[in-house]
């Protein structure tokens, strides 16, 4: 199996650098210890509670960032960006890219979330393509710093 760190990235004439102060290293390493982590579930939702949570990933949030990184056991290469939209709600994006002045801009929207009113523990994940749902935690874990 050839494996290939996601944080080098290969130019033109196959030399190799590491891009440590970009934000790709800030988004896929999971390197940073400054980490905030949330618990993602899948489960389902009974009356006001939920029942039957499987651990089933992990949101991480640097610290002053406005947006969630989210990793998901069953997609191990994938990142996804969940980011708070301007009026109720965030959308989960599946690409970042960031412009010239420094600006972080998503792309690729593949789903929602939002704050279940019912139950203030946990917000809604769906991904509708997935035919998916899942619960994440409004709590950092108990050891709330990523590793």
């Amino acid at each position: 199996m050839n494996w290939q760190d996601p944080l080098m990235n290969k130019s033109k004439n196959n030399d190799s650098k590491i891009k440590k102060d970009s934000l790709e290293y800030k988004l896929t390493g999971d390197l940073l210890m400054n980490n905030n982590r949330y618990e993602i579930y899948r489960g389902r939702e009974v009356g006001n509670q939920l029942m039957g949570l499987r651990l089933c990933g992990y949101a991480f949030q640097n610290e002053g960032e406005p947006f969630y990184r989210v990793r998901l056991f069953f997609l191990p290469e994938q990142n996804y960006y969940m980011s708070k939209n301007q009026g109720d709600g965030y959308t989960l994006f599946s690409k970042v890219t960031t412009t010239e002045e420094g600006k972080v801009v998503f792309q690729n929207p593949v789903g929602f979330a939002k704050i279940m009113e019912h139950i203030r523990t946990h917000l809604y994940l769906r991904f509708p393509d997935l035919s998916s749902h899942m619960f994440m935690s409004l709590h950092p874990a108990s050891n709330n710093k990523a590793a």
